[in-house]
Protein backbone atom coordinates (compact mmCIF):
# COMPACT_ATOMS: atom_id res chain seq x y z
CA UNK A 1 0.00 0.00 0.00
CA UNK A 2 1.44 3.48 -1.42
CA UNK A 3 -0.10 6.65 -0.80
CA UNK A 4 0.52 10.51 -0.70
CA UNK A 5 -1.07 13.40 1.08
CA UNK A 6 -2.98 14.41 -2.54
CA UNK A 7 -4.84 10.93 -1.80
CA UNK A 8 -6.51 12.00 1.10
CA UNK A 9 -10.28 12.91 -0.23
CA UNK A 10 -11.03 15.70 2.70
CA UNK A 11 -8.03 17.87 2.77
CA UNK A 12 -10.09 20.23 4.93
CA UNK A 13 -10.80 17.59 7.88
CA UNK A 14 -6.82 17.04 7.50
CA UNK A 15 -6.08 20.60 8.16
CA UNK A 16 -8.65 20.26 11.00
CA UNK A 17 -7.15 17.20 12.55
CA UNK A 18 -3.66 18.16 12.25
CA UNK A 19 -4.03 21.62 13.45
CA UNK A 20 -6.08 20.10 16.80
CA UNK A 21 -3.50 17.71 17.35
CA UNK A 22 -0.95 19.93 17.31
CA UNK A 23 -2.47 22.28 19.57
CA UNK A 24 -3.38 19.77 21.89
CA UNK A 25 0.50 17.68 22.00
CA UNK A 26 1.77 21.59 22.17
CA UNK A 27 0.17 22.51 24.98
CA UNK A 28 0.80 19.58 27.22
CA UNK A 29 4.19 19.94 28.47
CA UNK A 30 5.06 15.92 28.68
CA UNK A 31 3.81 15.16 25.05
CA UNK A 32 5.78 18.00 23.61
CA UNK A 33 8.91 17.44 25.57
CA UNK A 34 11.28 20.25 24.13
CA UNK A 35 9.79 20.68 20.55
CA UNK A 36 8.81 23.75 18.98
CA UNK A 37 5.34 24.41 17.71
CA UNK A 38 6.78 23.81 14.29
CA UNK A 39 8.37 20.43 15.11
CA UNK A 40 4.92 19.31 16.89
CA UNK A 41 2.77 20.52 13.93
CA UNK A 42 5.25 18.56 11.50
CA UNK A 43 5.56 15.58 13.43
CA UNK A 44 1.27 15.68 13.25
CA UNK A 45 1.41 15.97 9.61
CA UNK A 46 3.40 13.03 8.97
CA UNK A 47 0.93 11.11 11.18
CA UNK A 48 -2.56 12.22 10.65
CA UNK A 49 -2.06 11.73 6.76
CA UNK A 50 -1.40 8.13 7.30
CA UNK A 51 -4.18 7.78 9.64
CA UNK A 52 -6.97 9.55 7.48
CA UNK A 53 -5.89 7.86 4.58
CA UNK A 54 -6.24 4.20 6.38
CA UNK A 55 -10.10 5.97 8.14
CA UNK A 56 -11.36 6.56 4.06
CA UNK A 57 -9.85 3.13 3.07
CA UNK A 58 -13.15 2.24 5.26
CA UNK A 59 -11.05 -0.46 7.33
CA UNK A 60 -10.44 1.60 10.28
CA UNK A 61 -12.10 4.57 12.63
CA UNK A 62 -10.39 7.43 14.37
CA UNK A 63 -10.38 6.00 18.26
CA UNK A 64 -12.81 7.11 20.89
CA UNK A 65 -9.98 7.82 23.24
CA UNK A 66 -7.91 10.61 24.05
CA UNK A 67 -4.09 10.24 22.75
CA UNK A 68 -5.37 7.38 20.62
CA UNK A 69 -4.78 6.87 16.73
CA UNK A 70 -7.36 4.34 14.95
CA UNK A 71 -9.70 2.02 16.06
CA UNK A 72 -10.54 -1.76 14.15
CA UNK A 73 -12.65 -4.52 15.49
CA UNK A 74 -12.44 -3.85 19.12
CA UNK A 75 -8.58 -3.24 19.15
CA UNK A 76 -7.01 -0.06 19.13
CA UNK A 77 -3.80 1.15 16.59
CA UNK A 78 -0.80 3.58 17.13
CA UNK A 79 0.10 4.75 13.90
CA UNK A 80 3.74 6.17 13.27
CA UNK A 81 5.06 7.53 10.28
CA UNK A 82 8.70 8.12 10.31
CA UNK A 83 11.10 9.00 7.42
CA UNK A 84 12.83 4.98 7.70
CA UNK A 85 12.43 2.38 5.51
CA UNK A 86 12.37 -0.58 7.85
CA UNK A 87 11.86 -1.52 11.74
CA UNK A 88 15.66 -1.64 12.20
CA UNK A 89 15.96 1.93 13.90
CA UNK A 90 16.13 1.85 17.29
CA UNK A 91 13.58 3.98 18.19
CA UNK A 92 10.74 2.11 16.92
CA UNK A 93 11.84 -0.61 19.56
CA UNK A 94 11.81 2.02 22.31
CA UNK A 95 8.55 3.43 20.81
CA UNK A 96 7.18 -0.59 20.70
CA UNK A 97 8.50 -0.69 24.59
CA UNK A 98 6.82 2.29 25.88
CA UNK A 99 3.55 1.23 24.63
CA UNK A 100 3.74 -1.73 25.66
CA UNK A 101 4.80 -0.63 29.47
CA UNK A 102 2.43 2.15 29.34
CA UNK A 103 -0.54 1.77 31.38
CA UNK A 104 -2.93 4.51 29.63
CA UNK A 105 -2.11 3.09 26.58
CA UNK A 106 -5.19 1.11 25.19
CA UNK A 107 -3.40 -0.15 21.95
CA UNK A 108 -2.67 -3.79 20.65
CA UNK A 109 -1.07 -3.06 17.61
CA UNK A 110 1.26 -0.65 16.16
CA UNK A 111 1.31 0.23 12.13
CA UNK A 112 4.26 1.46 11.10
CA UNK A 113 4.40 3.78 8.18
CA UNK A 114 7.58 5.07 5.87
CA UNK A 115 7.02 8.57 4.78
CA UNK A 116 10.05 9.80 2.76
CA UNK A 117 9.84 12.58 0.51
CA UNK A 118 6.07 13.22 0.95
CA UNK A 119 5.47 8.93 -0.22
CA UNK A 120 3.99 6.48 2.09
CA UNK A 121 4.32 2.64 2.39
CA UNK A 122 2.67 0.58 5.44
CA UNK A 123 5.58 -1.28 6.73
CA UNK A 124 3.16 -3.69 8.89
CA UNK A 125 1.37 -4.04 11.81
CA UNK A 126 3.03 -5.29 14.98
CA UNK A 127 1.13 -6.32 18.33
CA UNK A 128 2.06 -4.09 20.90
CA UNK A 129 0.42 -6.59 23.87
Amino acid sequence: MKFTKSDIKDQELLTRLIKEEADRIFNSPSARKERSYDQVFESCSKGKVAELYMVESGEYEFADLRWHDLKKDGEYYEVKSYNVKDWGAPWIASDLKRYKEATWCKATQYMLFSCINGEYELLGIRKIK
